[in-house]
């Protein structure tokens, strides 16, 4: 049953648009609709229920509140009730679901009374009641104004005062001793003039003052600092849940050795208000996260927020007026293309924006990582790429050599963590964080690689990127060999180890860390070419000449679990085997260097 108090189930009859609705709650509870659907009406009426307010700062009205849905030939009595099941859990002696009921009557009569599973009151020496009492229900307008703000800040002062209180005290009292000696000439004027002893003193209640302070944010520079009232909504709107977190958090460790619980549940309208969508999904991530502490009831129009659906320990609630006579009517029996087709555009794009949403929050993952660093950088798919592209410098580029030898160009890869999709990553998380040394992008031209470049070439991010992003993106260039094959239309895709000279090839296969390609490779290669009357066999012949070449790299791919053998045993080579093995890359080499010259 978990360690605090919860709302298990409400039920609200005869407030404002909802004639008589039923919802069972978990710790994130979310109120998605149209406009005037009576979202916000479930929130002002857990205020009324906890506070004795409806709207913000605004008492109880029954004229006002009382639904307009009631009809005046029924003979049923007008009043408004609100009925919450509450889970006690099991850190109290009386653990089990209570249910607290109360009731608002058009002459001012109130019913207040609570129940246990069997219909009866909790006996005087229970604790149930008390620790009810001490339910801490927040509720967040819509419009958070600059009265809300200064509220918030008191109710800072309230929740935390025990602790305050103490060092605070000898403070103000030293402040006030010097504010009565430089203000002593207004105390001696109206004591002669008026005979009355008026002295300057600070305020009692502290929360008064609390209400004049401000948050102070850093601004572009160390020395300057920008008032909170004086940044931009969104901004505004961030603190609120943070603050509010803060005050749940005091309530709990301010409370008195032995005391209930303090339990603290939000009413919270609409907290994307103001906020850029992309901050929006970050502000539900911090929801969910405090709802482990925190039962939230949350109305919204953000995908951000109502695309937590599958969360088990979210429930949406779906709330419509479909008919005038109906009201509010709340469901959870819908799905996303049900949202889609009701809530116009932004569900339609959700979906789309939660992608990119988490596309940045890998970028964001690898800087914290400290994988990147804006020194110039080659970024390549895996451990043996690395390998071969090293040694081919060392043979092939002095300029290149020298370079990283000095640390001012890497060549970059994750052990054990390469491959296309994660180049796309880096490139964006190098895009994202703004370097600008210069960085290439090295693709295998396989199947594989080609997919990932042309995805990486179309993606939002590396079309939109900065000026000063000097980032490309580029294919390993081919060999002599396979621009042979180019010469003749046949498109052979390659990886790294196809760039190997054909007397590295032989010996591969001599070792058996070459495999024979895949019939239904070799038919994609060449089916353009193919007839009735030409066999794969018969193409290849034709198309090349070099029987070494056919034999090798046209027809032979390496295995897999190989490479890295491989890697090592072209590593392990005498200096001139090395140079003859990897001539395959020197074209590749002579682009970087124009690259990194």
């Amino acid at each position: 049953m978990g360690t605090r108090i919860t709302i298990h189930s409400i039920r609200i009859k005869n407030f404002r648009s909802i004639k008589n609705e039923y919802l069972e709650a978990k710790d994130m509870n979310i109120f998605v609709g149209l406009n005037d659907a009576g979202k916000s009406n479930v929130l002002k009426a857990l205020n009324l229920f906890f506070c004795g307010e409806t709207d913000y700062k605004t008492p109880f009205d029954f004229q006002r509140d009382f639904t307009y849905l009631y009809r005046p030939e029924s003979h049923r009595p007008k009043e408004i009730a609100i009925e919450i099941k509450f889970e006690i859990p099991d850190s109290y002696k009386n653990a089990g679901l209570y249910t607290w009921r109360k009731i608002w009557k058009a002459n001012g009569y109130k019913t207040d009374v609570v129940l246990d599973a069997d219909g009866k009151r909790p006996t005087e020496r229970s604790r149930i009641q008390v620790a009810l009492q001490r339910v801490r229900y927040q509720y967040v307008p819509a419009v958070k104004s600059r009265e809300y703000y200064k509220a918030l800040l008191a109710d800072v002062y309230m929740t935390a005062s025990a602790v305050l209180d103490s060092p605070l005290e000898q403070s103000m009292k030293e402040f006030s001793a010097v504010l009565r000696d430089y203000t002593d000439q207004i105390h001696q004027e109206v004591a002669r003039r008026i005979g009355i002893d008026s002295r300057l003193s600070i305020p009692q209640n502290m929360s008064e003052m609390f209400k004049t302070l401000v948050f102070e944010t850093a601004g572009t520079s160390e020395d300057i600092t920008i008032p909170l009232e004086m940044r931009g909504d969104g901004i505004q709107a961030r603190h609120i849940p943070i603050i509010l977190k803060y005050i749940a958090d005091q309530a709990q460790k301010t409370r008195n050795r032995g005391a209930s619980k303090a339990t603290t549940i939000w009413g919270f309208e609409e907290p994307e208000n103001g906020v850029e969508l992309s901050r929006a999904f970050e502000m539900a991530e911090d929801f969910l996260e405090y709802s482990m502490d925190i039962q939230m009831f949350v109305t919204t129009h953000s995908p951000a927020f109502y695309n937590k659906k599958s969360d088990d320990r979210t429930r949406i609630f779906y709330t419509s007026r479909k008919e005038k006579g109906e009201g509010t009517k709340l469901s959870t029996a819908f799905n996303n293309a049900y949202l889609s087709a009701t809530m116009g555009l932004m569900p339609l794009v959700a979906p789309y924006i939660e992608e990119k949403e988490r596309e940045l929050e890998r970028t964001k993952q690898i800087l914290n990582q400290n994988l990147l660093c804006d020194i110039p950088t080659i970024f390549v798919e895996g451990k043996t790429d690395k390998q071969y592209l090293e040694l081919a410098i060392k043979h092939y580029s002095q300029d290149l050599y020298e370079k990283i030898k000095r640390g001012q160009l890497r060549i970059f890869t994750e052990e054990g963590k390469g491959g296309c999709s994660r180049l796309i990553n880096w490139a964006c998380a190098w895009i994202y964080s703004g370097y600008t040394s210069k960085a290439v992008v090295l693709f295998d031209k396989d199947e594989a690689g080609r997919k990932a470049h042309e995805e990486l070439c179309g993606h939002e991010i590396y079309r939109g990127k900065r000026s000063t992003a000097e980032i490309q993106v580029k294919y390993l260039e081919p060999s002599d060999e396979i621009l042979e094959l180019y010469r003749k239309q046949l498109d052979l895709p390659y990886e790294i180890e196809h760039l190997l000279s054909v007397t590295c090839w032989g010996k591969l296969k001599e070792m058996n860390y070459v495999q024979p390609k895949e019939n239904e490779e070799l038919f994609v290669l060449l089916k353009r070419f193919l007839d009735r009357k030409r066999t794969i066999d018969n193409l290849i012949d034709d198309f090349v000449e070099n029987v070494d070449v056919r034999d090798t790299i046209v027809t032979m791919s390496p295995i897999d679990k190989k490479k890295e053998q491989i890697a090592c045993w072209v590593a392990q080579s005498s200096e001139e085997e090395q140079k003859e093995y990897l001539k395959g890359l020197e074209r590749t080499i002579r682009k970087l260097e124009e690259v990194f010259r």
